[in-house]
């Protein structure tokens, strides 16, 4: 069978002081006799009193400090004999002094007790007392263990051996965590801050475009005035006379069908008000003071420290935690009463509700059979006031129909008579005259078109004389660019690179990550 350290050494899968899982023989060491003092620690009293014993011999009354919970024996010496103590309560350590109680420890008899104290170990204390050394503590010695030469522990369950070496594997596990976090750190701050990323972020290129050339100026030939276009006047039309037909006269009349039915209702009875009781939460304040106070109690277990009562309980301070739960038990007491209180006021506050709901209900059920009637009536009435306008409007209907026949007789013969003066009066004379805008307009165009073609070919050529030099200015703008561009080009090249060798570094941390991660599962 292979030492401690060997099967260890297979479970994490690399030697101690190994290139990837920087831990060591002393490392582990440690991290065994923590997981051999855990296991012992959970184990029953005939799986462990086996192992070995410490003696510590004390002063009876002034004790010794209470180091561990594995206690074998407590034993007082009677002469050339040790007698076996019983053990009491703290608060029976009175009447076993005295020598008139029934509970008095004698030699033959003695007894042992822990009194605890508030920011120290307990101490363990014997009756009678002798004045010498006559108390002593037998208690559970851990086995000394090395893994670098042992392959057992001496006294240990065979099928418990595992537990401690997969607990110091689990803590070098851990270990290799933390450590891949500081390299991965570590890693990432070279590439961010060493140099690469850094010198890239220098090099980078800022593209500096040359200075805008002066483009040459334009002037083109002024468009003076064209001749003046004279055109004869709008021929005057003499004015349409339907002064001999008569136009249709409207007498329309609507009469009213009388009074308008009422716009409002009366109602005999009010409509009803809710008045319901109102419910006030008394307890609220005490109850969040309760809940406040036991979270306090809590998180200061209960004496007005700092410690919260987890804290005590993963340190096996039990009686200083136990101080805190009794408080917060005491406030959560206080505040279960307070809302058991205003559970009773609900309670009441719901039957009174019901009531003011019921009495609510009742009335509106009047006022609204009393508003039914009301609709009913005021119903009837518009009903009546609607047929009398009906008969009034067939009236006005009619005398709509024969308005409408007296102004299609009249429509007919003013477009009889419209007809004619178009015909006479307005064709004939706009036909002469637009012969002789068409004559005018005709001798107009052509000498304003020999006019515009001078101007056109005049500008045509200052134009082109503008073009042949724009483009030698573009030209020559369009070599400084690329001359430009190309050093921009190689800068950002030379950026590239920094960038491409921080990309290295980068993929060699993460293969160093994952191969880590591998070794962790």
């Amino acid at each position: 069978m292979g030492t401690i350290q060997a099967r260890i050494e297979g479970r994490v899968g690399e030697a101690a002081s190994g290139d990837d899982i920087v831990y060591t023989t002393t490392h582990m060491q440690d991290a065994y006799d923590h997981g051999l003092r855990a296991v012992i620690m959970t184990m029953p009293e005939r799986a462990w009193k086996f192992f070995g014993k410490n003696r510590v011999d004390f002063l009876p009354l002034v004790g010794t400090p209470l180091l561990t919970n594995k206690i074998i024996s407590v034993l007082r010496r009677d002469g050339t004999y040790y007698r076996a103590c019983v053990m009491i309560d703290a608060d029976m350590a009175g009447p076993a002094a005295d020598s008139r109680s029934i509970h008095y420890a004698s030699a033959f008899t003695p007894v042992c007790w822990v009194e605890s104290g508030s920011f120290s170990n307990p101490m363990l204390k014997v009756l009678p007392e002798d004045g010498s050394k006559a108390a002593r503590l037998v208690s559970l010695a851990i086995p000394t263990v090395d893994v670098t030469t042992d392959t057992i522990v001496p006294h240990f369950p065979d099928e418990l051996e595992e537990l401690p070496e997969i607990y110091t594997a689990a803590w070098i596990k851990q270990r290799e965590a933390g450590y891949l976090r500081r390299s991965s750190q570590d890693e990432l701050e070279a590439i961010t801050s060493s140099g690469y990323l850094a010198a890239f972020e220098g090099d980078l290129p800022v593209f500096t475009p040359p200075t805008e050339p002066n483009m040459p100026s334009l002037t083109l030939v002024s468009m003076t005035t064209l001749p003046s276009l004279v055109l004869e006047a709008v021929p005057v039309f003499t004015d349409l006379d339907l002064t001999g037909i008569t136009a249709p006269s409207a007498v329309l009349i609507y009469e009213s069908a009388g009074a308008e039915p009422e716009d409002t209702l009366s109602v005999g009875t009010s409509l009803p008000t809710y008045t319901g009781p109102v419910f006030t939460y008394d307890q609220t304040t005490t109850i969040l003071d309760a809940l406040s106070s036991a979270k306090d109690m809590v998180d200061n277990s209960g004496i007005g420290g700092s410690t919260d009562v987890e804290t005590l309980l993963a340190a096996d301070l039990l009686d200083q935690a136990r101080v805190g739960i009794d408080a917060a038990n005491v406030e959560l007491r206080r505040a279960q009463t307070a809302i058991q209180d205003e559970q009773a006021q609900l309670q009441d506050f719901s039957e009174r509700l019901k009531e003011a709901l019921g009495k609510f209900t009742g009335e509106a059920n009047v006022y609204q059979a009393d508003l039914a009637k009301e609709v009913a009536t005021a119903s009837a009435d518009v009903q009546a006031y609607v047929a009398k306008m009906q008969d009034n409007k067939n009236v006005l209907d009619k005398q709509i129909s024969q308005y409408n026949t007296d102004v299609q007789n009249y429509s007919a013969k003013v477009r009889a008579v419209t007809q004619e003066w178009q015909l006479e009066e307005v064709s004939f004379k706009l036909a002469k005259w637009a012969a002789q805008i068409q004559s005018a307009t005709a001798a107009y165009s052509a000498q304003a078109g020999a006019y515009i073609q001078e101007y056109a070919q005049k500008n045509q050529a200052l134009l082109g004389e503008y073009n042949a030099a724009v483009g030698a200015v573009i030209r020559e703008y369009q070599a400084l660019v690329q001359e430009r561009i190309g050093e921009f080009q190689s800068n950002l090249s030379r950026a590239t690179s920094r960038l491409q060798e921080a990309g290295v570094r980068l993929q060699t941390m993460q293969s160093f990550d994952q191969k880590s991660l591998a070794a962790l599962r």
